[in-house]
């Protein structure tokens, strides 16, 4: 009784995401390939944790007349906002040596118009909420999926032990479980958070600021390399009393350009952390290994509901019908 509970569960959470998986799945796998494009590409350096944020900018000082703000992306690009020999530019550099790679340009439209799909359904916001309640329903999915595996094999002992199984689709169902049920369970929590902070759900929670007399605390440059930097914002005049507003990945400071002393901390709140770690490991546009197993996982999500599906013509509708 309890297997049949779980074993309807099962499918008719598929068979209710089936359609929105797929679409998905698809548009998933293209962002996935986009992230590992956009990681062999010359902008993206692999060596931030290597580079101070003072090193950075004493090289950018030497290339460049005027430098007004630095970005690190998600994909571990160095953005520098500027003034050149052609005057105002946004531009890749070289965190080590300042020099200017190439200007930053406009995104593919054809990956800006998968993106779209991807978040929203091309809906907005209706079709945001659409795309996080099925990232809730695919932790579901996994969930039941795997407590059905687990009592198909006979426990927990015996998950990854080799399966004996003559049908083709029921075993290419059960080794992509086995194989990518994390990957996935962890894909559809961090899309489900990534929609619920998108409606600003934790609002609420506000951040910590704290306020320093000048010289109480110094900010060490030397020490905070740019694996841990956001975005710099340089002061609008050279007087010593002006600021540096820098974002790091866990709170917000403003410097004095004289001393490096802190004037303000602004602490993030939890939800904020989370929700960057959230992008971080959804998207993958920082890490190639992570890109690949997202892909690699969304292929695995198609492939589960064409075998699902056809296990399902055969056994799955007959568990539906009433005594």
């Amino acid at each position: 009784m309890i297997s049949r509970i779980w074993r309807n569960t099962h499918f008719l959470l598929a068979i209710s995401t089936s359609l929105f998986l797929v679409m998905a799945s698809v548009s998933g796998v293209i962002l996935g390939i986009e992230a590992i494009i956009d990681q062999t590409k010359p902008q993206a350096i692999y060596s931030l944790e290597s580079h101070s944020l003072k090193a950075t900018m004493e090289a950018l000082e030497d290339q460049f007349d005027d430098v007004y703000e630095i970005v690190v992306t998600e994909k571990k690009f160095v953005i520098v906002q500027g003034t050149t020999s052609n005057g105002f530019e946004t531009f890749y550099v070289d965190p080590k040596t300042g020099i200017k790679i190439k200007n930053v340009s406009s995104s593919n439209p054809f990956f800006n118009q998968v993106r779209s799909l991807h978040r929203s359904l091309f809906l907005k916001k209706t079709g945001r909420i659409l795309v996080g309640i099925v990232a809730f329903l695919l932790v579901l999915l996994s969930i039941t999926g795997v407590i059905l595996l687990v009592k198909r094999l006979g426990g927990i002992r015996r998950f990854f032990l080799p399966l004996r199984e003559n049908n083709n689709y029921r075993k290419v169902h059960i080794t992509l479980g086995k194989w990518f049920f994390i990957p996935l369970l962890i894909i559809g929590i961090s899309g489900a958070y990534l929609v619920i902070e998108r409606f600003d759900v934790f609002s609420k929670n506000e951040n910590n600021i704290k306020t320093y007399e000048v010289g109480i605390k110094k900010l060490n440059l030397d020490i905070l390399y740019l694996s841990d930097v956001k975005r710099v914002s340089y002061p609008f005049s050279n007087l010593k009393n002006d600021t540096y507003t820098i974002e790091l990945n866990d709170r917000k400071v403003s410097i004095r350009q004289g001393d490096f002393s802190i004037v303000n901390e602004e602490t993030f709140p939890i939800n904020q952390i989370l929700k960057n770690w959230s992008y971080y490991i959804h998207t993958g546009e920082s890490n190639v290994f992570v890109a690949i197993i997202l892909s690699l996982s969304s292929l695995a999500l198609i492939f589960f509901v064409i075998s699902g599906l056809k296990i399902s013509s055969k056994i799955s509708w007959n568990l539906l019908k009433l005594n």
